[in-house]
């Protein structure tokens, strides 16, 4: 019997260490984000009826003219999809341009276009 306890304390000791050392160490659960509530700030009735008063703003403004629209990838593109839509009367191109600022969740300082699909000899010398 007392070489059995032996063993079972040797082993015990020997986990403890193992679980303790710098290659098996415990490490903590990580930080769970917080839930947060947010409030909303204009109805999607408000932003719709925005949007078609800037359409027809468009529209007045540029009626009978060609109109060279651009998208800045990806954040805009429900809004422009929305926007085109409701512009009446003028000729519009689409154009998309990518960019990046971040790296990761840090911003590097420097805008990066990544994706142009708009030469810049199609927009030189428009207002």
């Amino acid at each position: 019997m007392a070489i059995r306890e032996t063993i079972r304390k040797g082993f015990r000791d020997a986990k403890d260490k193992l679980l303790h050392s710098r290659i098996f160490r415990v490490r903590k659960e990580p930080k769970v984000a917080k839930r947060t509530m947010y409030a909303t700030l204009l109805s999607r009735e408000d932003i719709a009826k925005r949007v078609a008063e800037l359409g027809e703003e468009i529209s007045r403004a540029y009626a009978g003219q060609d109109l060279i629209v651009v998208c800045v990838l990806k954040g805009s593109s429900l809004f422009f999809a929305d926007l085109v839509r409701v512009i009446q009367g003028v000729k519009i191109r689409f154009e998309f341009l990518g960019v990046k600022s971040y790296e990761g969740e840090t911003s590097s300082g420097v805008v990066e276009i990544t994706l142009s699909t708009c030469p810049v000899t199609l927009v030189s010398g428009r207002a």
